[in-house]
């Protein structure tokens, strides 16, 4: 497994037992975006499916989760997890005077699976140094 990249930053503590002090903590280094197509290759390579096939159960996948999620439905999808719709309102002390003005817009929720959600446990890190040139 690859080594995940980080950098030191210096930060000043805000709360805490540390309060005032000045202490370095790891960040992450992301090391740039995987654009679609790339991503549909990574797919594809290595599958019984082509490249156009998995394009396009992919861009299904957002038509058919919205779909669902909008009609109440939670979508289990696998190893990935589920996505749930959710939202949530203001709170009135009267219920009469609770009318739908008060939900705030819908959203996604995801849950990954746990084997998903913890697939970077044993990766190891290597700080990122600057080039010096």
């Amino acid at each position: 497994m690859a080594n995940l990249k980080y950098k030191l930053v210096k930060r000043k503590l805000n709360f805490g037992a540390q309060k005032g002090k000045i202490v370095y903590v790891a960040q992450p280094v992301n090391l740039g975006k995987i654009g679609f197509e790339d991503f549909v290759k990574e797919m594809a390579d290595g599958s019984t499916v082509d490249a156009a096939d998995v394009k396009a159960v992919l861009s299904r996948l957002h038509t058919v989760i919205s779909r669902l999620t909008e009609r109440g439905f939670s979508v289990e999808c696998g190893e990935l997890g589920t996505f749930r719709p959710s939202f949530s309102s203001a709170a009135v002390e009267d219920e009469k005077k609770f009318n739908v003005s008060n939900i705030r817009p819908a959203k996604i929720i995801f849950t990954p699976k746990p084997s998903f959600k913890n697939s970077l446990r044993s990766a190891g890190f290597e700080q990122l140094t600057a080039k010096k040139g």
